[in-house]
């Protein structure tokens, strides 16, 4: 590892100019055919038998069958006649499958080759991957991310696919981590050398995290164009890759722009995708952007619920906390107005920790501070969020936040709750609307349990909201919860 370590903050970006295979190079280049094997029909000095295999494989990859593909390498792997190159690929590709599949296992794998020949480049490139993704799904981003940097420096003297692969997983890394500089200037290169190697099923890939930094700018329409075009190439190409990730920027940028049943749309897709294309951090995205649909459609009630079977993932893939910093506040406001404070501070509490475990990344701070801002209804804390971001969307769900602060929030701070309006004041009819909708029911769900309309228990809450000197669901929530 000394040696991988020298440029390990030096990310790779000049690509040498890419070979066509030969029959004298096939051997050195096979893994150029991994994604290309179903339209060669010889290569000199390659058994018959493990190139079929190796092309019942690649389809089966391609397709997103990795349990298939798996079982094909694994009978190329007792062949005899292979030479040291094939067999370098040959590993990679099996950790490659098997991290999808079986991650404990491939992470032992994956140790055991970096503890072993270092001449092994393709397969030491992908155990350095292996490494990086445990280290960002337990939490620790920065590591994570400096062993993708590793990575692809590693990866510079191996073959185009594995390049590609490295370059993949740390662009993504740089995008989920809003750095945007140079996750733009990665994705060029990297589609230089998918164009060059012409290993085209990853086309879409490149593409989809585009839609995802378009997203972050700001552009929700420019990245449902760009999600739409990574889609339909992964569709021209027959492969799944890229696809889900795709799916879930689309289902955001519908959300933002109050698209409700085009995200449910998207969102539906994706969950009918292979799941082994469905990277954990898209399948957690997705169930955290479900939550908030069903806060707007069922009432926060059932959305805290579901939020709460649904906490571990955000300790599993805490990286969705920097990709957008709102999501952890969005969270706490769902879980107060379904009345789960301990939910609401323990979404609160991992934001925070995830933030102080990875110092220095500005995301997960504003998302911390922004968060515990809305637990706390603390205008200094908002106030500090808003200082630090710079990110349009961000600043304006703060300053959303802001404005549904409680009017005496001086008085609450200083102790003083004597002034305090309190449920008691209200009518029979105020207060039965103010006790459903604190438990999380809509104004419908409201309207018809109590026999009345729409419009009667709008009118009707606006007076609570008067009377208890409040602004939100949230507060009357957190005032029916304290009365109860």
């Amino acid at each position: 590892m000394a040696d991988e370590s020298l440029s390990a903050t030096r990310m790779y970006t000049e690509e040498p100019a890419a070979t066509p295979p030969s029959a004298e190079s096939a051997p050195e280049l096979i893994s150029d055919l991994l994604f290309m094997a179903a339209t060669v029909e010889t290569v000199e000095g390659l058994n018959p038998r493990i190139l079929a295999d190796l092309k019942c494989s690649t389809t089966a990859l391609v397709r997103g069958d990795f349990p298939r593909a798996l079982a094909d390498l694994e009978r190329l792997s007792v062949a005899r006649d292979t030479s040291p190159e094939f067999d370098d690929h040959l590993t990679a590709l099996r950790m490659l499958m098997l991290s999808q599949i079986d991650e404990r296992r491939a992470y032992d794998v994956a140790a055991a080759v970096l503890h072993g020949a270092a001449n092994r480049i393709a397969s030491r490139a992908v155990a350095l991957g292996i490494r990086a993704n445990r280290s960002w799904t337990t939490g620790d981003l920065a590591a994570g991310l400096w062993q993708h940097q590793v990575a692809v420096h590693v990866s510079a003297a191996a073959a185009p696919i594995w390049r590609v692969h490295a370059q993949i997983m740390l662009a993504k890394r740089l995008v989920d981590l809003r750095i945007i500089d140079r996750a733009d200037r990665l994705l060029s290169d990297l589609q230089s050398v998918i164009d060059r190697s012409g290993l085209h099923a990853f086309d879409s890939i490149p593409l989809a995290l585009r839609a995802a930094l378009h997203l972050q700018a700001g552009s929700p329409r420019k990245a449902l164009r760009t999600a739409a075009r990574a889609i339909e190439i992964a569709t021209q190409h027959g492969t799944a890759a890229g696809v889900a990730r795709a799916l879930v920027i689309s289902a955001s940028a519908h959300l933002r722009l109050g698209e409700i049943a085009h995200a449910v749309e998207a969102l539906g897709r994706m969950r009918s995708q292979p799941h082994y294309y469905a990277l954990s951090d898209s399948v957690a995205r997705a169930e955290f952007l479900e939550i908030e649909i069903a806060a707007l459609d069922s009432g926060p009630r059932l959305a805290s619920m579901r939020l709460r079977s649904s906490l571990y993932l955000i300790g599993a893939e805490s990286a969705c906390f920097a990709e957008d910093p709102s999501m952890a506040a969005r969270l706490v406001r769902i879980a107060i107005q379904g009345g789960d404070m301990p939910l609401a501070e323990g979404v609160a509490a991992a934001a925070t920790s995830i933030a102080r475990r990875n110092p220095g990344l500005s995301a997960l701070e504003v998302g911390s501070v922004h968060a515990r801002g809305v637990l706390t209804y603390d205008r200094a804390l908002l106030e500090s969020a808003l200082e630090s971001s710079r990110d349009p969307y961000v600043r304006s769900r703060i300053l959303a936040d802001m404005g549904a602060l409680p009017a005496r929030r001086s008085a609450r701070a200083a102790g003083s709750d004597a002034a305090r309006p309190e449920i008691s004041d209200l009518t029979d009819r105020e207060r039965e609307i103010a006790v459903l909708v604190g438990r999380g029911l809509t104004n419908r769900q409201v309207a018809r349990q109590v026999g009345l309309t729409d419009h009667t228990v709008n009118f009707h809450l606006r007076k609570v909201y008067r009377k208890l000197e409040i602004s939100s669901r949230a507060q009357l929530g957190q005032i029916i919860a304290r009365a109860e």
